[in-house]
């Protein structure tokens, strides 16, 4: 679905790609919400949308953010939720800020109206692909420490 997202987004070339971003956002957004799901989370509580949003900067982020959010995310399942909702302010911030950022470069090809085409629907497959690999793994992590939290 995402390629062909990002096909329909570039055959306009600039004229569409402003639409690219926030439907990529919002594609990633539901493949994260839907794993939440599969794994037995309901993504509508407050604690759950702020997990999705960490996982979102994990996977736009470098080697340096991904240990942050990574100690953020252990003190996430401990029981350490301090500052929540300016965690989850300042996540939003990131994301919408990396998606900017990094897909600015890549989205630059996809402004050539055609050729936009291949360009925008390998590139929305790939981040949607990195955003599900994402989730899969931070969740699978989060699900096996709560097993070991009532096993102990």
């Amino acid at each position: 679905m995402a390629a062909v997202q990002g096909a329909t987004t570039g055959i306009g070339g600039i004229f569409t790609l402003a639409i690219d971003i926030p439907a990529l956002l919002g594609l990633s957004l539901k493949v994260l919400q839907e794993m939440a799901l599969a794994y037995g989370y309901n993504p509508n509580e407050k604690t759950e949308r702020i997990f999705i949003v960490k996982c979102l900067q994990f996977s736009s982020s470098d080697i340096v953010g991904k240990k942050a959010i990574i100690e953020d995310l252990a003190e996430f399942e401990s029981g350490k939720k301090t500052g929540q909702a300016i965690s989850q302010l300042q996540g939003w911030r990131e994301v919408v800020t990396t998606y900017r950022d990094n897909f600015g470069w890549k989205k630059l090809f996809q402004m050539v109206p055609i050729a936009g085409i291949l360009f925008g629907a390998y590139l929305n497959k790939s981040t949607v692909e990195e955003v599900a690999e994402t989730g899969k793994m931070l969740y699978r992590k989060r699900r096996i420490l709560q097993k070991l939290e009532e096993i102990s």
